[in-house]
């Protein structure tokens, strides 16, 4: 794929896939039976979507939902003969092996982003299979493309493809005999029904419930109905503007080049030097937690969260200037960076590169003294994350390492650990276990009601504590839980580590 591209020849490709569409429209396309199946099936899912996934945030529909689009996208690939390499399979495979992640994980936060993740794994494979390089120089580009453009070049293409069925007199006829057949049952039915309630109490009694438990009509269910309208033209966009063959990014990764390569570096020498200043003076601050000791004027919590900040602030401003000395400044002729670039981008990652394993060596630290918090995992994760990243970036330098794609398989890996491992339930474990042994003197219930079904299991087990106070803090703590998990629904909420829990 040519990268050297101008916002014109961007604006240009638009033309010409909007120029393909009219020559498609200009001949009243004909849909096929399946692209016509496809697209009702595809309006369930966004009802699905707008009725179940939202109602029910972070739990199991998200994932059944973007599993289900997932295979109804490889349905019209398969159908529309997109050539699919294993590459893409591979990708495809990742994005909805992620839709599994509420049948591991309770929490609602961890199972979001991992809907999210699939989502834009979606978007971005469908831009792929229309020609884009797979996770090639103009990756971020791309992934933008495919979330707010592609889709939209088809945007009318689900309605018009439902049609079909309607244009098909054996489908329609099909269809009335159906509803036909429905309603002149509909007496005969409920007779027989009410004569089995009638002969059958234990009967009666499931089928009251089963009538209890269907929903009552709501305002509410037109009002998702309207929302799957513009949701199921989307997503049946996204799968027919796999046709597109769009193989042009918008943005110009050269033409931006223009700044002079000394001009850049004597702007970020200045930087690079305060940072070498700060870390030599601060030496013995950065590198206590190394040895376990805690400088005498902090204290565990202050003294992880300041780490933390200044590793995000640090960390932010050098891939900020990272980015801008590749994206501005001026390269060799062959366009490969000089000599300077890879000795300053070298020296950025490099120092954030330290930084980081600072920081994580205070957190572990301060876990060491106080235990778990979804919190504490979430940012020495995000900070395992950025120091493979900076990682790479000087890995990058010199070799001819692809850095967009060896990013996406660590983060993939990194963000697979996180999501799979019932990080709740890991917590919990964690928490309960170093108090039974004695390396934490008390155990915060509050963390560990906040962990919701994950921590259930964990939490029985302080029931049997020797210390009295323990084990009914933990009684009253546990009761609590069930009853808060009592009201959520089993079928939307449904994990293994959920079922585990409410089986003690």
């Amino acid at each position: 794929m040519d990268g050297q591209v101008t916002m014109e020849q961007g604006t240009t490709a638009l033309v010409e896939v909007t120029k393909e569409k009219q020559e498609d429209g200009g001949k009243k396309r004909e849909f096929t039976t399946k692209e016509a199946v496809l697209s009702v099936i595809c309006f369930v899912v966004s009802f699905c979507l707008t009725h179940f996934a939202v109602r029910y945030i972070g739990g199991l529909w998200g994932g059944i939902v973007w599993l289900l689009t997932g295979i109804l996208g490889a349905v019209y690939v398969r159908t529309k003969g997109v050539v699919a390499t294993k590459a893409h399979c591979a990708v495809f495979c990742v994005a909805e092996a992620f839709c599994l992640v509420p049948l591991f994980c309770t929490n609602g936060l961890m199972n979001t982003l991992a809907a999210t993740f699939t989502f834009f794994l979606l978007a971005y494979l469908g831009i792929a299979l229309s020609g884009a390089e797979l996770f090639g120089e103009h990756f971020a580009a791309d992934l933008l493309e495919g979330i707010c453009v592609q889709a939209f070049t088809r945007f009318d293409e689900g309605p018009a493809a439902a049609k079909k069925l309607l244009k098909n007199p054996k489908s329609c006829k099909t269809a009335l005999y159906i509803i036909a057949g429905l309603l002149c049952s509909l007496p005969l039915s409920v007779l027989v029904l009410y004569l089995l309630m009638w002969s059958d109490a234990m009967f009666a009694d499931k089928m009251e419930a089963l009538f209890e438990a269907l929903p009552s009509f709501e305002f509410r269910y037109i009002l998702e109905l309207l929302l799957a309208i513009p949701v199921w033209m989307y997503l049946f966009g996204s799968f027919a503007a796999t046709r597109n063959h769009w193989t042009k990014p918008f943005v110009n990764m050269k033409g931006g080049r223009v700044l002079p390569a000394v001009l850049g570096y004597a702007m970020v020498t200045p930087i690079c030097v305060f940072y070498v200043m700060y870390i030599a003076v601060q030496f013995n601050y950065f590198t206590a937690a190394f040895g376990g000791t805690l400088p005498g004027e902090y204290s565990y919590s202050s003294y992880a969260r300041k780490g933390f900040f200044e590793l995000c602030a640090v960390a932010v401003i050098n891939l900020c200037v990272i980015t801008g000395m590749n994206l501005f400044l001026k390269r060799k002729e062959d366009g490969t960076p000089s000599v300077a670039m890879k000795v300053y981008c070298t020296l950025l990652s490099g120092g954030t590169v330290l930084l980081i394993a600072s920081a994580l060596s205070k957190m572990v630290l301060y876990i060491n003294e106080m235990g778990m918090t979804p919190l504490r995992i979430y940012t020495s994760w995000f900070m395992l994350v950025l120091a493979v990243f900076f990682v790479l970036i000087i890995v990058a330098q010199f070799t001819k390492l692809r850095f967009c794609r060896a990013a996406f398989v660590s983060f993939t890996l990194l963000f697979g650990v996180l999501c799979f491992s019932n990080v709740d339930g890991m917590i919990a474990k964690y928490n309960v276990n170093a108090y039974q042994t004695g390396k934490l003197g008390t155990v915060d219930f509050g963390v560990l009601e906040g962990l919701g079904d994950a921590a259930l299991v964990h939490v029985e087990r302080l029931t049997h504590a020797a210390d009295r106070v323990i084990a009914e803090e933990a009684k009253e703590c546990y009761e609590d839980m069930r009853r808060e998990s009592n009201r959520k629904s089993d079928l939307a909420y449904f994990s293994i580590p959920r079922a585990i829990g409410r089986s003690k």
